[in-house]
């Protein structure tokens, strides 16, 4: 399906050197190769061709995954060093359930391979996931992830458009291990109720623009001017 374009920032910002100036920071910004989110009441069903994400609580745990490619991060960082890391979703339609004041949003890192076409609630990669049957083995339960929180965002009755998550330092940890598999983003621990849709592809609805990114920075070195 469509996705949003990648802007890379980089690419269209003026950048000025100076003597004087220990270093600049620099925004780049990436598209996820794939997206999508399991339902667990369709358990072998793939949603990779859904125009929204669904993080959904009560009765029926339904979780996003996410990936981009470490590979162009690490690429286009460079030997800069890493400032900041965030995810930014927009929630396009907010279904409530988040009580008076809010609750939580966690990411997990997922551990395993998985495809965009072929992710259902019982296979990373079901090669027919439209037979209703669970063609694979071993299964993944729902999405093999990590039980440690790698970043969390508080998600209120009245949330629309942009949420974001603090990834700098898993980040930085991913780019030193060099493997990522994604992220999980599913209600937090305890959280009993509680539906958001996030916009998948950069489109326009009701005036608004929405898309997927994944942002970094880095300082790059000083270059003094010439003459």
């Amino acid at each position: 399906m469509p996705r949003a374009k990648c802007f890379l920032v980089l690419g269209i910002v003026l950048v000025v050197f100076s003597s004087q100036l220990a270093a600049q920071s620099v925004t780049t910004v990436f598209e996820p190769v794939a997206d999508t989110y399991l339902r667990r009441g369709t358990p072998n069903v793939s949603h990779g061709g859904s125009p929204v994400l669904e993080v959904k609580s009560s009765p029926i745990n339904n979780r996003v995954l996410v990936r981009f490619d470490l590979a162009e991060v690490a690429a286009t960082l460079g030997q800069g060093t890493l400032v900041s890391a965030e995810l930014e979703l927009f929630v396009e339609t907010n279904g409530g359930g988040w009580g008076t004041s809010g609750r939580a949003v966690d990411l997990h890192r997922v551990n395993m391979p998985w495809t965009e076409a072929g992710a259902t609630w019982y296979c990373a990669d079901d090669p027919m996931p439209l037979n209703n049957s669970p063609d694979c083995s071993p299964g993944w339960g729902g999405g093999s992830v990590e039980p440690a929180v790698v970043a969390t965002a508080l998600h209120t009755n009245d949330l629309l458009g942009p949420v974001r998550f603090d990834l700098t330092q898993e980040l930085a940890a991913l780019l030193a291990a060099g493997e990522h598999h994604g992220w999980a983003i599913e209600r937090g621990a305890g959280v009993t109720s509680g539906t958001v849709y996030y916009a998948r592809a950069k489109v326009r609805r009701g005036g608004r623009r929405s898309w997927w990114w994944f942002m970094s920075r880095r300082a790059t070195s000083s270059h003094p001017c010439s003459p």
